[in-house]
């Protein structure tokens, strides 16, 4: 059978036609595309850097050369009593103890501790600080602080440090000692606290000394040799930063002293 096509019906075909809104549309899927592939690589870059978001830092004062010592500045620390904890944290504020390690001793020369390379939980720089104690003073920095005695502990000055050893390191087989490291000593003794002493009248004396000495008694005697010496139990008048009390001028050379309860 042999169809005539030429008067056959021919096929509708259909166009596209666009309103304005939808051409504005179309436009706007054009132009957000691009936006699209730079946001989702962006995230994967932050997820990328979140995944490697650590960085390493050799914690030791080997490379600086900046041995530390005991309160007279001239004898190294030496041996495991001796700790060093390294403290970083992302601002000189926010720090966190990430580990220590104990002073070296012979052959190394003293004064020096060499924790190795450890990794801190920052990219690509940190702040640093370094804490020392001795562990006979107490099992850590802040037991050794608030133990009083001498050479218990050191700090040094916060310091940024960077770039780390990792992704932004430009030699990630040797990452950076702390920064701005220089020579610690343990704390000294503390000064005897002072008494200042005026006349105020020609009967009257007038004793003082800093309020932050609060838990001091005042105390007197007229012989140094004696070990009963007699608690002044007048209540200071405070003036600002100092403590202040008047007592009558005394008819015999007397002594005064501040003692610690």
């Amino acid at each position: 059978m042999i169809m005539n096509l030429s008067n056959a019906e021919e096929a509708p075909v259909t166009t596209r036609s666009h309103t304005p809104c939808t051409t504005l549309f179309l436009a706007a899927v054009r132009i957000l595309k691009p936006a699209a592939a730079l946001l989702a690589g962006l995230a994967l870059l932050l997820s990328v850097a979140g995944a490697i978001g650590q960085g390493q830092l050799w914690f030791s004062n080997v490379p600086a050369r900046t041995p530390d010592y005991l309160c007279d500045s001239m004898i190294g620390l030496s041996g495991p009593q001796y700790m060093a904890e390294l403290m970083a944290g992302p601002t000189a504020t926010n720090l966190t103890s990430i580990t220590n390690t104990p002073f070296l001793s012979e052959p190394w020369p003293p004064g020096y501790f060499n924790g190795q390379v450890v990794t801190v939980n920052q990219l690509c720089y940190c702040f640093v600080q370094i804490n020392i104690w001795n562990t006979n003073a107490g099992p850590s920095f802040e037991a050794a602080k608030a133990s009083g005695r001498v050479n218990a502990w050191a700090q040094s000055a916060v310091s940024l440090t960077g770039p780390l050893g990792g992704p932004c390191y430009v030699n990630p087989a040797t990452p950076p000692a702390p920064a701005g490291l220089t020579s610690l000593s343990l704390n000294g003794p503390n000064p005897p606290p002072q008494i200042g002493i005026a006349h105020i009248s020609s009967n009257t004396l007038q004793l003082y000394w800093p309020v932050s000495l609060w838990n001091f008694m005042l105390e007197q005697s007229q012989d140094l040799a004696l070990t009963n010496w007699t608690i002044l139990t007048n209540t200071p008048i405070v003036i600002s930063t100092t403590n202040f009390i008047s007592i009558p001028q005394p008819t015999q050379p007397t002594f005064y002293r501040l003692v610690l309860q």
